[in-house]
């Protein structure tokens, strides 16, 4: 049932993905109840997970809390996904760099990917899983382009994978032209 869920809720936010309704938000917070919220859903997994966002404690950023939620829950998602073995780790850092925007990196250590699916992690409806719709990454895509941001993956077969989230804390005048430049 919560895999049905899940791939019910990724199809409708896919299909209602629209811009973001701003509001001034504090990215700690999101980050902490996002990664609660997962040990919860995933709790048979016996995956480690490292917390280094202390440095996001006081920042705040405009964005849309509903859209970031979701960013963070997908990428989490994948990396549980990704973490088969016991000695697993799922490491998430944030900081603020020099130009105005705050970096989130998801860096876990599972089965990673090939450099031919990492060309097309973006792409609706492509998936390496069984189970799954293939939207959780271009739904990620999607929010950060909307927010003006920027998303990179950086992954290894049979070492890991890194997630590196970049978002501007004010809002970007720059996100509707990302939006129509996809």
């Amino acid at each position: 049932i919560l895999e049905s869920d899940q791939i019910i809720n990724n199809l409708l936010f896919y299909a209602r993905l629209k811009m973001p309704h701003y509001e001034s938000m504090r990215i700690y917070d999101i980050l902490n109840e996002c990664i609660k919220s997962a040990r919860v859903r995933l709790s048979e997994h016996k995956t480690l997970v490292i917390k280094k966002i202390d440095s996001l404690k006081k920042d705040f950023i405009e964005a849309d809390p509903l859209q970031i939620t979701e960013l963070v829950n997908n990428i989490l998602n994948n990396a549980y996904d990704a973490c088969l073995r016991e000695d697993c780790t799922i490491e998430i850092k944030g900081e603020k760099d020099s130009k105005g925007n705050i970096e989130i990196v998801f860096k876990d250590n599972g089965i990673g990917m090939d450099e031919e699916h990492l060309k097309m992690v973006f792409e609706p409806f492509f998936s390496t899983k069984a189970k799954g719709t293939g939207l959780g990454l271009t739904v990620c895509n999607q929010i950060v382009n909307l927010h003006g941001g920027r998303i990179c993956i950086d992954s290894k077969k049979g070492k890991g994978t890194t997630v590196t989230v970049t978002l501007p804390i004010k809002r970007s005048a720059n996100a509707e032209e990302n939006l129509n430049h996809q």
